[in-house]
């Protein structure tokens, strides 16, 4: 697993380099996870077979199950910090409130459709096809990685062992599509002269472009909160992390092997529940004020990193192909539904899905 984790950071280190000198990157301002995570598949066991990834007793690539530990951590970190001034609901609601159900509506409209069309029309065309196929698309494509691992977690405990690659599959595309839906719509704005911030494409900082921010961007990633002399700051709150991580995963165990229950909760719910239970008690104890919030997201957006390359790297090319047809005709019918909103600003629902994923906190 460390050699796993150790090859991808090295393959991370690599795209962050290439987005930071090749122009064409910058241009299409391609993420570095993703960039990485098509390293590793395309030097992993299922191409080039360069790069010595682990695998399971069962001939399997080990960092398939990566991302469903990942996920769980990155939703443990989601509760943890300290907020002494939280905003009220009706100054959110006045500030992004128009954003939030924009997209919420976008976001509800890719199931909806997906669903319907996936559960009524494909099995007609493809009568052996998986009902989780049609869950599968939106879930990725609008949701983003860390909502496919989410969902194709319950699927494969379900016996539809192909969840997982088709989600992630479904989130690289929803990504992409969002990345070079939104430069083309950049583009077409600002040549009509509808953006005030910039006249081009080709004027978005550069440290935007390149991925660097210069000595006058660079801001403080959060307050250490403890005494280095004791415990270093980021390992305090690493570990905070890790005890939700760990006590949701002893209930996980609990429930499946001691009480052998028929309801299982996914394994990233229970990591969410667990860290808001730990920071409640943390409050009581005095102690929640030495747990930084920034820190703490700062931690959730590198597992998010992580989890994005090992998702890309780990999708399963067969799988892909086998599905490509059902794949291609649901497809239609989703971006109908962008089509359908497409009046209101040159075209924003084009570019719905992607922006989720990115933005998602179960996405990075």
């Amino acid at each position: 697993m460390f050699a796993d984790f150790a090859l991808i950071s090295v393959l991370l280190v690599i795209a962050h380099l290439l987005r930071s000198r090749l122009r064409l990157l910058q241009n299409l301002l391609i993420p570095a996870p993703i960039l990485a995570g098509f390293l590793g598949l395309l030097g992993g066991p299922q191409l080039l077979g360069w790069l010595p990834f682990s695998l399971t007793g069962e001939g399997k690539i080990a960092m398939e199950r990566y991302p469903y530990e990942l996920i769980a951590i990155l939703f443990a970190t989601l509760f943890l910090g300290h907020q002494p001034h939280r905003p009220t609901l009706r100054t959110m609601l006045r500030d992004v409130g128009d954003t939030w159900f924009y997209n919420f509506a976008a976001y509800i409209g890719q199931f909806g459709v997906a669903l319907l069309f996936g559960l009524y029309v494909l099995p007609l065309m493809f009568p052996d096809l998986n009902p989780g196929f049609a869950l599968m698309m939106p879930a990725g494509f609008a949701g983003g990685h860390g909502t496919a691992a989410a969902v194709s977690e319950s699927l494969q405990a379900g016996g539809f062992n192909d969840a997982q690659s088709l989600g992630f599959t479904f989130a690289t595309i929803g990504l992409l599509i969002g990345i070079f839906g939104g430069l083309t719509l950049i583009n077409i704005a600002t040549r009509r002269g509808w953006t005030h911030l910039v006249s081009s494409a080709q004027e978005l900082p550069e440290s935007t472009r390149s991925g660097f921010l210069t000595p006058e961007e660079q801001t403080s990633m959060g307050t250490s909160t403890v005494s280095a002399m004791s415990l270093d700051p980021l390992t305090w709150h690493f570990a905070i992390v890790m005890t939700a991580f760990g006590g949701a995963h002893g209930i996980d165990y609990l429930f499946r092997h001691v009480l052998e229950s028929k309801i299982i909760l996914p394994l990233f719910a229970v990591a969410l529940l667990v860290s808001a239970v730990l920071q409640l008690v943390l409050e009581l104890c005095h102690i929640g004020k030495y747990v930084d919030r920034q820190v703490m997201a700062r931690i959730g957006s590198s597992v998010s990193d992580y989890l994005i390359a090992f998702a890309v790297a780990s999708i399963k090319i067969s799988v892909v192909v086998e599905y490509m047809a059902p794949w291609w005709s649901c497809r239609c019918s989703v971006f109908s539904t962008r089509l359908a909103c497409s009046g209101s600003w040159g075209g924003t629902c084009f570019t719905t899905s992607g922006s989720n994923a990115a933005s998602s906190p179960t996405a990075g």
